[in-house]
Parts: C-alpha cells; structure tokens; sequence
C-alpha cells in the first residue's frame, strides 16, 4: 500500500486529529495562502467541514482569530 498523498506535500511536521480516528481517516491538507502554510490533518469520514476549519484555524493562530473571517475552499470554489 502505498502512502497518503497528502503525506507527500509540503505541511508542517505535526499532524492535526479531528474527531474519532479510529477506522476509517480522511488525510486532509489545509492551507492558510495568508502565511504560506499548511498542516495535515486526519479526521473520520462523520467530521464536519467547521470543525476541520475550527481546528486549523486554531493551530495557524494560536493567539485567535474569528472563524467567520475565513471561508473554506475546494479546487478554488467556496
């Protein structure tokens, strides 16, 4: 078997778990294009797309930002 992709693009070393990994794991890459970052995350297929969103934002700025000022995209579509 051969490895996640996401476990072969550029994010930091350490790895976000959302919600129950046990089972099934979705590897996720998020991107903050403000500060030219990225973390993996892993979460279970039942995880909402806010709280994926929740946990980065609160690895990316550890001080707090407002949820609501970022939008969540897919192949550049909200």
């Amino acid at each position: 078997m051969t490895a996640p992709f996401v476990t072969e693009l550029r994010t930091s070393d350490e790895v976000v778990k959302v919600g129950g990994t046990d089972g099934d794991t979705l590897h996720l890459r998020v991107q903050a294009a403000e500060l030219w970052d990225a973390l993996r995350v892993d979460a279970s297929p039942a995880t909402t797309i806010e709280t994926v969103k929740k946990a980065a934002i609160g690895r990316f700025f550890p001080a707090g930002e407002p949820v609501a000022d970022f939008v969540v995209k897919l192949r550049g579509y909200e």
